[in-house]
């Protein structure tokens, strides 16, 4: 999957459109796609499980 990693940093908006992996998600950010670590993204609500076509942000640091 290294080769069509999808390049992003945190506070970047992942539209996320394969989570068919438990580890690694095909997403979109702008007019790039790629693949993702599942483990490096938070959904957008806090009550919700990020799904496909739903926005996904980055964990901060600290935040583990």
């Amino acid at each position: 999957m290294a080769n069509r990693e999808l390049a992003f940093k945190a506070g970047d908006v992942i539209k996320v459109l394969d989570a068919s992996n438990k580890d690694w998600w095909w997403g979109q950010i702008d007019d790039e796609e790629g693949w993702f670590p599942a483990s490096f993204v938070r959904s957008e609500s806090a009550n919700a499980i990020c799904v496909p076509s739903h926005l996904c942000w980055l964990k901060n640091q600290s935040q583990g």
